[in-house]
């Protein structure tokens, strides 16, 4: 049997065997998962076989289902890519005077769920995320967000929190500011956490959708001491733990150690094109990098133990086996490449392969897979949504993206076997009976959103 076959029976498996709410075929519901790992890039996974950065519990994931080894984001930014998970579209179309807005409540995959009787579950490390700026967040039953719940005003008022914070900044010799305190007290295992006391208050007889947003991988990269020690860090002269602090030169000073013309003239147009001077790297010494590198692939190990931990949780619940478990990124992160630092980079200029292409894996609901499934066809991010629609036998009309050039829906991953009938046959999806059609509404005041993803970037130290 070929990869795509096996591909194929599993996801026939995941579609008609659960406990959960009865679709309207008599087959029950399974609970869908999606967990994303914000800012982690491929090869920062042991899974890619490129780089030494041991994530067991990624690969214990992926014993259990599909790896698909080239996939990409929509973005190389969060709001973007979230969108393209939650609708399956390639642009939100949100901006002022676009006369088209897609960021609406009833496009999100969550929205759908709901119309099916699921319990609706949000846990986000992430500012950005929200119903503020992002409608397609309203229909969670069930919202948290740390930098809501746990802000940087709060953290003072909590001594916990507070020793936490100073313990953090002490180890690192870093300074203290509004996003690195909520990201300290927001790490994942304070995530599981907060998942743990949702999935245990859920209304019971309901199949559930659980949506996790993780930020560990995000700078300043502060990983626990127990996955880093920092004392055995090599000493590397004026170096600043947060990069975004560290004191940039201007491009008129810096280019006087730059001989390379062709590189001048580059750097030149990218000074001018970012509104944040710290995400040029050619002040950066290759020591100074390594150390931000390598605090990186901690902070992506400590992440793992957490997604491990999360995977005991569901199991020990016995939860795991009646649900379809997605985990990805929703982009990756410039070390240095194009001269550039972190990701939301300048048009033109994005280095792809590290800010764009992210781990992939589905586990489907039936754990029947004897071994790993790699799937080394392309595939986007916004396959989530159409994948969930047609394993759950939702009709979901599209017709408004077709016709729009500026957007495009996703392609379901079982489409990677059409051109095998044999293999099709077997696909027997929910017939849930649920009709739903996209929308693309006119905001006649597109200023109030406007204004509130403006605030939610300010926050979380994306713009001044």
């Amino acid at each position: 049997m070929n990869q795509l076959s096996k591909w194929a029976l599993c996801l026939l498996a995941a579609s008609t065997l659960t406990p959960g709410a009865p679709a309207a075929d008599g087959a029950e519901l399974p609970n869908v998962i999606i967990l994303v790992m914000d800012t982690v890039r491929w090869d920062s996974i042991s899974l890619s076989g490129k780089e030494n950065n041991d994530t067991p519990a990624l690969e214990a994931l992926a014993d259990q289902g599909f790896v698909f080894t080239n996939t990409w984001s929509t973005h190389d930014s969060t709001v973007g890519s979230h969108f393209a998970v939650f609708t399956g579209l390639t642009n939100p179309r949100m901006e002022k005077n676009s006369g088209v807005n897609y960021n609406q409540a009833n496009n999100s995959i969550a929205h759908h769920l709901k119309r099916l009787g699921y319990h609706t579950i949000c846990v986000s490390a992430n500012g950005n995320l929200g119903p503020k700026g992002l409608k397609i967040f309203e229909p969670f039953d069930f919202f948290y967000n740390f930098f809501k719940e746990r802000s940087s005003r709060l953290i003072l008022k909590n001594e916990a929190y507070t020793k936490r914070v100073r313990g953090t900044l002490d180890r690192f010799n870093a300074p203290m500011t509004q996003f690195t305190s909520t990201l300290i007290v927001a790490d994942a295992g304070d995530v599981v956490e907060v998942v743990a006391s949702a999935l245990g208050a859920r209304p019971t007889g309901r199949p559930f959708f659980l949506f996790v947003n993780f930020m560990d991988a995000h700078d300043p990269y502060y990983p626990p001491s127990a996955f880093y020690n920092v004392n055995e860090e090599p000493l590397v002269y004026d170096f600043c733990s947060d990069l975004r602090m560290r004191p940039v030169p201007t491009f008129e000073r810096l280019k006087k150690g730059i001989k390379d013309e062709d590189r001048l003239s580059e750097l030149d147009k990218k000074y001018a094109l970012v509104t944040r001077p710290w995400m040029i790297a050619a002040d950066l010494r290759p020591s100074q990098m390594a150390l931000y590198r390598a605090r990186y692939k901690a902070s992506i190990r400590f992440l793992d133990n957490q997604i491990g931990a999360l995977h005991a949780l569901l199991e020990d619940q016995g939860l795991y086996e009646n649900s379809i478990f997605f985990v990805l990124a929703d982009h990756g992160e410039a070390f240095g490449e194009n001269d550039l630092l972190t990701h939301s980079l300048p048009p033109g200029y994005t280095p792809k392969e590290v800010t764009q292409r992210v781990p992939f894996i589905l586990v489907p609901e039936i754990k029947d897979v004897q071994e790993r499934i790699e799937i080394h066809d392309t595939v986007c991010i916004n396959a989530v949504t159409p994948t969930l629609h047609e394993v759950l036998g939702i009709r979901y009309d599209t017709a408004v993206a077709e016709q729009d050039p500026h957007t495009e829906y996703g392609s379901s991953l079982m489409d990677m076997a059409t051109d095998d009938e044999q293999v099709r046959r077997h696909f027997r999806p929910r017939e849930t009976g649920l009709e739903l059609m996209m929308r693309n509404d006119v905001c006649e005041d597109l200023e109030a959103p406007e204004a509130e993803r403006i605030e939610a970037l300010q926050t979380m130290g994306y713009i001044e």
